[in-house]
């Protein structure tokens, strides 16, 4: 089982059996360098959306149209990609928090997670002249769409759980301590950025994960509006104090790991 990490929140997971996941597709990027393109997603059979911020939704639809891959997401993200961009319902499964569903020898549940307070008045100060720009990111997208998290029950009885941005000042724990007492992941996807390693650490210690994988969401994108997160390493540390039996990977576009 393959997990590869291709930017932004961006993962595929190949599965034992042949099956292809991707998380949050996305490549265009206004900020920086570019990422991998569509042609590293063309191929998935299953896309899940975690929320409707650009940066995990922008791309979806044309992927969408160019496959002919099925969609996993929140109600709101299905309803804004029916109507604002003609996916076909039948393409897609809208979930509900703590709903499942089999799917092709797979098992897909949903969770709840808690999104950091992004402060637009702030960041637009910054940088005044990306206002624009950025609105029109933001505002053209389902903002307010719950944010999905999902545990993936593998065919050879592993559970992957992906968690995107979920470990930050606004987490609840309890929600967590939820999802890992139905869960029980072998493996953990999350986003480790800004002043988080406590949140990130507290995490693991509860989910208790064989392995943790974090990702910083967004580097380009924080480069760019002037916002400087914890290095990697302090991540780690935070998380070994904590969780020392947790083995913990940090990861950069590009990065293969063999699960």
């Amino acid at each position: 089982m393959e997990l590869v990490y291709h930017g932004w929140s961006c993962f595929t997971l190949a599965t034992a059996r042949g099956r292809t996941l991707v998380f949050d597709p996305n490549w265009t990027n206004p900020f920086g360098r570019p990422h991998g393109g569509p042609a590293s997603f063309a191929d998935a059979d299953l896309c899940l959306v975690t929320h409707g911020h650009f940066d995990h939704i922008q791309d979806v639809p044309a992927l969408m149209k160019a496959s002919r891959m099925a969609l996993v997401a929140s109600p709101e993200v299905c309803r804004f990609l029916r109507e604002t961009h003609g996916l076909p319902a039948d393409r897609m499964r809208a979930l509900e928090m703590d709903e499942a569903i089999e799917w092709n020898g797979l098992t897909v549940t949903t969770f709840e997670w808690d999104h950091r307070i992004v402060d637009t008045a702030t960041m637009f100060a910054a940088r005044p002249e990306a206002k624009a720009m950025l609105s029109g990111l933001y505002l053209g997208n389902p903002y307010d769409a719950r944010r999905m998290g999902f545990t993936i029950l593998l065919e050879d009885g592993r559970r992957l759980t992906y968690y995107c941005e979920g470990f930050n000042d606004q987490t609840r724990f309890d929600r967590v301590r939820v999802v890992a007492e139905r869960d029980r992941p072998d493996v953990v996807v999350a986003g480790a950025q800004l002043d988080y390693p406590r949140q990130v650490a507290a995490a693991a210690a509860i989910l208790r994960p064989r392995r943790l994988v974090l990702f910083h969401p967004h580097t380009d994108y924080f480069d760019f509006i002037g916002l400087a997160s914890r290095s990697p390493a302090e991540f780690i540390t935070a998380v070994r104090d904590v969780a020392p039996t947790v083995e913990v990977d940090a990861v950069a576009p590009g990065h293969r790991l063999t699960l």
